[in-house]
């Protein structure tokens, strides 16, 4: 069994450009964190728009933690890195 997750962040990141999750505000760090602690906990195989679409910053580190580039084979033909997704087993 293998589980994705697709969590559509940019409907929760907020104009203040933190994600707001469970009456949390948190950074693209720290969602990036949250998302290693479920694949650290769960078979994760792969996370599709992780973080908003126009977070350039935040996709660059989830790109660097999952061990991808922007020209991944998992990346649709999108110009916005919301269409990207991370593997998380390698």
């Amino acid at each position: 069994m293998a589980i994705v997750l697709d969590p559509a962040a940019s409907k929760f990141r907020g104009e203040d450009g933190f994600y707001h999750v469970a009456g949390q505000k948190l950074t693209c760090d720290e969602m990036i964190e949250r998302y290693a602690q479920i694949a650290d906990r769960f078979p994760v195989w792969l996370i599709e728009d992780g973080l908003a679409e126009d977070d350039w910053d935040g996709w660059a580190t989830g790109c660097s933690w999952s061990g991808t580039t922007s020209s991944s084979p998992t990346r649709r033909s999108s110009p916005t890195p919301s269409t990207a997704a991370w593997p998380t087993r390698r």
